[in-house]
């Protein structure tokens, strides 16, 4: 017998499961309209997805960018990395969905640029 859909889909937040822009502040500048993700969840908190970094395409690179990660509970933590030479490395990023379902944060990075600050998810629908 198949499983119920109630057993294998899963509830998620707004800020999974559908695109939104990426916020990220470094060094006093906010960058919001370079950077969209998608997030999915899947059952066993596993988290998938991916990043459009506009930087990257305008410098003539690839600009989608895979995003590999968990949930647990509220707590969502992912890492994207960028391509090889890239200043900006892999960034690491933590979050806590509030009830509102909203996903501030903090990231850092492990390339050149040494950067790190806060983000937070924007859904622009």
């Amino acid at each position: 017998m198949p499983a119920s859909p109630s057993a294998v889909v899963q509830h998620q937040d707004p800020s999974l499961g559908s695109w939104n822009q990426l916020k990220l502040v470094y060094d006093n500048a906010t960058y919001t309209y370079t950077y969209w993700v998608l997030l999915s969840q899947h059952r066993d908190g596993l988290l998938t997805g991916c990043v459009y970094d506009s930087y990257l395409a305008a410098e003539g690179q690839y600009g989608w960018l895979a995003v590999h990660g968990d949930v647990a509970d509220n707590v969502v933590q992912f890492e994207v990395t960028h391509p090889a030479g890239d200043r900006q490395g892999s960034r690491a990023f933590i979050g806590t969905i509030s009830g509102t379902g909203a996903l501030p944060g903090i990231w850092d990075e492990t390339g050149s640029e040494a950067g790190a600050g806060t983000f937070s998810l924007v859904n622009p629908v």
